[in-house]
C-alpha cells in the first residue's frame, strides 16, 4: 500500500520536472528564433 502511494508521488514529480524541462525548451527555442530573426 505505501509502495504504490510512494509510486504515485514519484510518477507526480518526474511529469511535473518533465513538462518544465519541456516549457524550458519551448522558451529557448522561441527566443532563439526571434533573435535569428532579429524581431523582439
Amino acid at each position: 500500500m505505501t509502495s504504490d502511494m510512494e509510486q504515485k508521488e514519484v510518477d507526480k514529480e518526474l511529469r511535473a520536472c518533465q513538462r518544465k524541462n519541456l516549457l524550458d525548451s519551448l522558451k529557448t527555442k522561441h527566443t532563439e528564433t526571434q533573435e535569428f530573426d532579429g524581431t523582439v
